[in-house]
């Protein structure tokens, strides 16, 4: 059976949902994958019955063989005073001060008290307090400063020794919260198709709305680039925000190494300072009407962004009207006229996947490390469109994460309200910053891949640097050997539990964990009754991300080929009926 057979969708509110859709006839289950689609940072109905029940970390009791949480399936022993894990079957006593006892049925008395006994979907607050300090003067810019690599490499004369001015030791020592650093892009192209104004326009709505509060609780940066990079302070020590100068701007046209200037606030706390980053966003379209510089330097300012960010982590926010061509970090020019038609079946130069050999893959791992994400807001005029590679852009924001918006031969007039609803809307969702997300199997079954924005550290356990309530995840499953073997010879089939658990700080600096656990205890009967009870809108885009993948590899046809396998497959595993 093909990857995309679906064996059903992680429920996205916090009940219990006894699952009968497990695959049962042999040709799905047996050597196929189902998959199990999850979205863990969604957002729950309004209705107050459908809020995700918070539970304090104290109370958090997990499994001590394979570390799961406990769950609704799991089964009690001696009226209570030992648990089977759902997950690995290993029977364990229960905490005293987490005992209670059993009815006739074999559930606890208390389940109905107890979040974690009774719904699929909970989150454990870790801790009550905020996590995150206040970021210091000059914290950002210190760290990447030229000056300090040079103090750095030969402090006060003496070869070999290692010294961190004052600046630099309060950063290292200090635990600062993530913060948002935005990046546009000021050269003509930006300018003259009305990219720069509507961007800036959009993400200073956002700063004054109310209805985004976590901007108010992150520290935020500005940059532009064209030729040259152009840092803004924005933040004054020492000066009211009544009576601070106005943000200077800094221009540095050295391009081949990226550095941030020691005397430059990167970085500000936009609940004191918002007043002159908003003023910077709004002098931005004005200050650069005349542009007339037609390069840029993205993998550069890239680079410098990290710098920016590496001691907060957080999100890097990118405007971009065309390709990089100069600095650090280019996009050589391979295809010739439209990029859509150098993309046709049978190209010689799309035989390997292009986001595996980019010059920006490197780059992309190291923001993945420092806990950035990338959100690219790709806008090319019809100059521009051939040049502005995608695949090679691609992997800033799959290895962290983030999100990729492509707006075609941008123009004003027509694209500039969708560009700004799509970027308000990635300011103010929900965000859960440095997170991890771990997926555990019953005995059985194992992880065969994942589908997703992310960096994973090994199969099943997943980093991302920031997770969003867009964000899903689709993870394909299937059994192991063992239990294949057992299976085709008439043995019992292994029970299907399966738990995700996504670790996170909040807005406020509080250490979470949502934990979503789904089960199935009854086989369906049939193929039509997997048909009928899966997802089909989360099996049809699963489809589609596997045959993309496909075509990115080896070609159109190799991936249209694998598509219709594949609905082929599924429709014979449905049977005559």
């Amino acid at each position: 059976a093909p990857l995309g057979t679906p064996g059903a969708t992680v429920p996205s509110v916090p009940e219990v949902r006894q699952a009968d859709t497990a695959p049962a006839s042999e040709p799905v289950l047996l050597g196929s994958s189902a998959s199990v689609p999850a979205d863990p940072m969604a957002l729950c109905s309004t209705g107050s019955e459908d809020k995700v029940p918070s539970i304090p970390g104290l109370k958090l009791v997990r499994c001590k063989s394979c570390k799961a949480y406990i769950n609704p399936w799991v089964r009690w022993e001696l009226n209570g005073r030992r648990w089977i894990c759902s997950l690995c079957g290993t029977s364990q006593g229960t905490p005293h001060m987490y005992w209670a006892p059993i009815d006739t049925l074999g559930l606890r008395n208390d389940r109905h008290e107890r979040p974690e006994l009774r719904a699929g979907f909970v989150e454990y607050v870790l801790h009550e307090g905020p996590l995150c300090a206040k970021p210091k003067p000059g914290m950002a810019a210190g760290r990447g400063s030229r000056q300090q690599k040079q103090s750095e490499r030969n402090p006060s004369g003496t070869k070999g020794a290692s010294a961190v001015d004052a600046v630099g030791a309060a950063a290292a020592s200090a635990v600062l919260p993530p913060a948002i650093l935005f990046l546009l892009e000021t050269s003509s192209a930006a300018v003259s198709g009305g990219l720069l104004e509507a961007a800036s326009k959009a993400i200073g709505e956002a700063i004054r709305s109310d209805t985004a509060p976590a901007l108010a609780k992150t520290g935020m940066g500005l940059m532009t680039f064209d030729r040259a990079l152009h840092y803004y302070q924005l933040s004054h020590p020492g000066s009211s925000s009544s009576s601070a100068p106005p943000p200077r701007e800094i221009v540095d046209a050295d391009i081949d190494e990226a550095y941030l200037p020691l005397p430059v606030e990167a970085l500000i706390d936009s609940s004191e300072d918002k007043a002159s980053l908003l003023a910077a966003l709004d002098s931005l379209p004005e200050s650069c009407r005349d542009a007339s510089a037609g390069e840029s330097c993205l993998g550069t300012a890239i680079k410098a962004a990290l710098l920016a960010l590496s001691t907060s982590g957080g999100r890097l926010v990118i405007i971009a009207a065309s390709a990089p061509t100069i600095g650090a970090v280019t996009i050589p020019r391979r295809y010739g006229g439209d990029a859509i038609v150098a993309a046709r079946e049978g190209d010689p130069s799309r035989k390997k996947d292009d986001s595996q050999h980019s010059p920006f893959a490197d780059v992309a791992s190291e923001l993945a490390r420092a806990k950035i994400s990338v959100e690219l807001f790709a806008a090319p005029s019809p100059q521009h469109v051939s040049s502005m590679d995608l695949s090679a852009l691609e992997p800033l924001a799959r290895q962290t994460g983030g999100d990729v918006r492509y707006f075609p031969s941008f123009a004003a007039a027509r694209d500039c309200t969708q560009l700004q609803a799509e970027l308000r809307h990635a300011l103010e969702r929900q965000m859960g910053w440095a997170a991890e997300l771990r997926l555990r199997l019953s005995r059985g079954w194992k992880v065969a891949k994942v589908q997703g924005h992310f960096a994973q550290k090994r199969t099943g356990h997943l980093l991302i640097a920031n997770c969003n309530q867009d964000q899903a995840f689709t993870v394909a499953i299937e059994p192991e050997e063992e239990s294949s073997k057992r299976a085709s010879h008439g043995g019992p089939r292994p029970a299907l539990c399966m738990q995700a658990a996504l670790s996170f700080t909040d807005a406020d600096g509080v250490r979470r964990i949502r934990v979503l656990t789904w089960a199935s205890s009854t086989p369906a009967r049939s193929g039509t009754d997997l048909v009928q009870a899966a997802d089909l809108t989360a099996a049809g885009a699963l489809l589609a991300a596997d045959a993309l993948s496909v075509a990115r590899s080896s070609g159109l046809a190799a991936g249209r080929a694998r598509l219709q396998t594949e609905c082929q497959q599924m429709l014979q595993a449905c049977g005559p009926s």
